[in-house]
């Protein structure tokens, strides 16, 4: 069974997202072992300058690297990451499996993204959408998502 695990930037502050995520977390259960790791909260980065930014980025790449299991393999969500269809999806989760893969790390970070040491040490940048989401949205559309790739993996109805 794999072991699946989202390190989210913040927190899920608004309960109706929260509730969201623990069902899919929930209906995933069957499939893999999941956790939601939030590093929790964090200032508003709105008017600074990009090297300020970078520098938050760097000191919070080394709490996410923190939550780092040695072996995992790291996804990190990019804006400007691979767009993938769910098939294609649960296709590249499909032969991290068949190749041996049984630990995934999903690291989402906040509105500035993550910093560009933790981007370089990712096994891929995948970008859910070209639309910009509520960032305590994105982790429910990443846990459908992986729910839906496992129901196609194992040809189970849902996908349609």
């Amino acid at each position: 069974m794999m072991r699946i695990t989202l390190i989210l930037s913040g927190k899920i502050r608004e309960p109706f997202f929260r509730a969201a995520a623990a069902e899919y977390e929930r209906r995933l259960s069957p499939y893999s072992k999941v956790e939601v790791v939030e590093t929790g909260a964090h200032p508003q980065l709105d008017m600074v300058n990009d090297l300020l930014i970078e520098q938050y980025l760097e000191k919070e790449a080394e709490v996410i690297t923190g939550r780092l299991r040695r072996d995992s393999h790291m996804i990190a969500l990019d804006e400007r990451g691979r767009h993938l269809t769910s098939e294609e999806f649960a296709s590249y989760l499909r032969q991290l499996m068949v190749s041996g893969v049984s630990d995934v790390t999903f690291i989402i970070g906040g509105a500035h993204g993550l910093s560009k040491s933790l981007k370089a040490r990712s096994a891929m940048l995948l970008s859910l959408s070209k639309m910009t989401f509520p960032h305590q949205m994105v982790p429910m559309v990443l846990l459908e998502q992986l729910y839906r790739a496992f129901k196609i993996i194992r040809n189970e109805p849902y996908h349609r």
